[in-house]
């Protein structure tokens, strides 16, 4: 414990860092492997997260804007 004081900030992390790289690498494998077994959960949407409550003045334009966009098909790019 008395290194930790005497040395650098930096050298102790490299020092941990160096001495414990397996630990680390298999840490970060198991990390990956466990997330990606969730994949097929995550799910991903297109649209914009709407801040504003329904009967906002902005969102009822904004929603009356899209309609005439749906009605007349205009697509933007």
């Amino acid at each position: 414990m008395f290194k930790l004081f005497t040395k650098s900030f930096w050298d102790v992390v490299a020092r941990l860092i160096l001495r414990n790289k397996i630990a680390i690498i298999l840490g970060i494998l198991l990390a990956t492997g466990l997330l990606a077994t969730q994949w097929k959960y995550m799910r991903f949407t297109y649209t914009e997260a709407n801040l504003l409550p329904d009967d906002h003045e902005v969102n009822i334009k904004y929603n009356n804007f899209l309609d005439i966009l749906v009605k007349k098909e205009i697509l933007l790019f």
